[in-house]
């Protein structure tokens, strides 16, 4: 009997869990609830409270319980853990440290985009503490990042001199590297691009733009949507050296992504990569709108299901005739206590719209944190528009009884190809 083991529990375990289910494979997971996602949601068929760092006793356990195949959904981590319960059970994984070094190594990402040919922002190294001579060479404004962290973790903006040694000393309080990433700072509309990989080809499922709202900090992306006016762009000027990266960087197969700016230069620069699924869901609509189904692909590899050249969808050359779209549910500035959560379950029963929500009254909420995550099939931009304007209606969320959601309203920035 198949036996698959999904390690922790975060964003895409419920939906890998679902897919392995549909093929009745027996499902186990193990690991603690992470965040209010839990254990029970995944409905899985076993559940082993075990620590994911201890990989020993998971490597024992599995050879007892003989589990068959090893997965994660998004966590950083517990991929990691992946990996290495993998290579000494003998198991399949899409991911080799190799390739992930460079989901974890900002400077090494960037050193390996300039060999190939792909465009990232100009970066300036300084030591510790930084020279006379090093912070005259900074053409200000820049951003100062941790080598090795994701989703703004040990990020600055720096505008003068004054600002840097701050930014680096925060980069580095968050990392495991003394080296701090200082770039150029870009400005403008952030796009992501996610490509499937069999046999070191690669093959664009989508590309797609991000959007806040204004009035609220830019990294706080209420909607992710395939309605883009820039992939003519990105296909002649970033898609062809990716595609490079992908077979420089050792990535064999599963799926990955590369975030990237427009600059106001009107070329777009890569920022960048995830060698796993995104943690917006936009899995989803990738299979609901872009027929790719992330979460099969996964597990065929897991299961070994060897992919191949032929297997890959046709890499992407135009818009999709459906948009997909994630909206986000942010904090606003409001943080405690949630008091009150109405309209999810009615929002549910509307076609074309998926649900993934671990809030619950009593949870303690911090400013600009993700509350909710809605995907959303839509015809045409006319229709988006009518259902995020019913979602901004029907949906309630209060932290000590003051509404706590960021609500998007920027609904011109939606009507770009009109």
């Amino acid at each position: 009997m198949e036996k698959l083991l999904m390690i922790g529990v975060c964003k895409g375990s419920r939906e890998l869990i679902a897919d392995a289910k549909s093929r009745d494979i027996y499902t186990v997971v193990v690991g603690p609830e992470s965040e209010g996602r839990t254990v029970g949601s995944l409905q899985a068929d076993e559940y082993w409270n075990m620590d994911t760092a201890d990989i020993d006793a998971l490597e024992e356990k599995c050879r007892t319980e003989e589990i068959t195949a090893v997965i994660n959904g998004i966590s950083t981590f517990n991929i990691s853990v992946c990996m290495e319960l993998a290579r000494r059970l003998g198991l399949p994984c899409y991911c080799t440290p190799k390739a992930w070094h460079y989901t974890v190594d900002k400077y090494d990402f960037k050193k390996l985009c300039r060999e190939v040919g792909v465009p990232v922002a100009k970066d300036f190294y300084v030591s510790n503490p930084a020279t006379k001579k090093e912070l005259e060479r900074i053409q200000f404004p820049v951003v100062v990042k941790a080598v090795d962290q994701s989703a703004n973790r040990g990020m600055s903006y720096c505008y003068n001199v004054e600002d840097i040694q701050p930014a680096c000393d925060l980069a580095r309080s968050v990392s495991a590297s003394s080296n701090v990433v200082i770039e150029k700072m870009l400005e403008g509309t952030e796009y992501t691009a996610h490509y499937a990989v069999a046999d070191g080809r690669a093959a664009l499922i989508d590309f797609c733009c991000m959007y806040s709202q204004t009035g609220f900090p830019g990294n706080c992306y209420s909607i992710t949507t395939t309605e883009t006016d820039q992939l003519e762009n990105f296909l002649t000027e970033v898609h062809p050296a990716l595609v490079k990266f992908i077979d420089k960087a050792g990535i064999k197969e599963g799926v990955c992504w590369f975030e990237m700016m427009l600059d106001r230069d009107a070329h777009l620069y890569v920022l960048e990569m995830g060698y796993r699924m995104s943690g917006d869901l936009f899995a989803i609509p990738m299979r609901d709108v872009c027929g790719f189904d992330t979460y099969k692909w996964l597990n065929d590899i897991s299961l070994g299901i060897k992919h191949e050249v032929k297997d890959l969808p046709k890499s992407l050359d135009s818009i999709p005739d459906r948009i997909g779209t994630t909206y986000i549910l942010w904090s606003n500035s409001v943080q405690g206590t949630v008091s009150k959560i109405e309209g999810l379950e009615k929002l549910a029963k509307y076609p074309g719209i998926y649900i993934d929500n671990i809030l619950k009254v009593g949870s303690q909420i911090r400013a600009h944190q993700y509350l909710v995550v809605i995907l959303i099939d839509s015809a045409n931009v006319d229709e988006l528009v009518k259902t995020i304007q019913m979602i901004n209606k029907v949906v309630k969320i209060e932290v000590n009884d003051e509404d706590a959601v960021i609500r998007f309203t920027d609904f011109h920035k939606l009507y770009i190809n009109k």
